[in-house]
């Protein structure tokens, strides 16, 4: 299913939600939905360059306009802690430098990239895909949660304000 990108500015999606916009949204589903599609049919690689096995129940995220005002309150503070969180909902965070991302939509790619690319960096969560104690404070937990993921997706927290450059 290809989504095409809306044009800038229009806010169909989460019409009680100003400050994001439709093209934005529809990004972060496609960047995560192409990931998690390779993922589960078996097309990810780990560190040690074996693929990891197929998934037996991914399922597409749709998107969630809760999940988002909750995620855009915490970008708006600049926060790199997890804080106000929904019970039950895992969240990513990723500062990023505007030299790096002009626009929020780059931004976003550029952190799915980033959460995604830890499976091929570290040692992970092996073939039988387990998530353990030991990966609490790896980097890996990055991708178990936009792995883990089940249903919803707001825009995981993508932090891009100015840095010291």
């Amino acid at each position: 299913m290809a989504l095409a990108l809306m044009p800038f500015g229009i806010n169909q999606i989460c019409t009680s939600n100003p400050g994001m916009n439709d093209r934005i949204r529809i990004k972060a589903l496609q960047a995560h939905n192409f990931r998690r599609s390779n993922l589960a049919r078996g097309l990810v690689s780990k560190n040690t360059g074996k693929r990891l096995p197929s998934a037996a129940n991914m399922i597409r995220l749709r998107y969630n306009c809760s999940l988002e005002t909750s995620a855009k309150a915490a970008v708006d503070s600049c926060s790199t802690t997890y804080s106000n969180v929904p019970l039950g909902v895992q969240q990513n965070i990723y500062g990023i430098s505007r030299s790096r991302a002009r626009f929020r939509v780059d931004a976003i790619v550029e952190a799915a990239k980033n959460w995604w690319s830890q499976v091929k960096l570290v040692d992970g969560i092996g073939m039988r895909v387990t998530y353990r104690e030991k990966h609490q404070h790896s980097s890996i937990r990055w991708f178990t949660r936009a792995y883990f993921a089940k249903a919803s997706l707001a825009f995981d927290r993508v932090l891009k304000f100015s840095l010291n450059e």
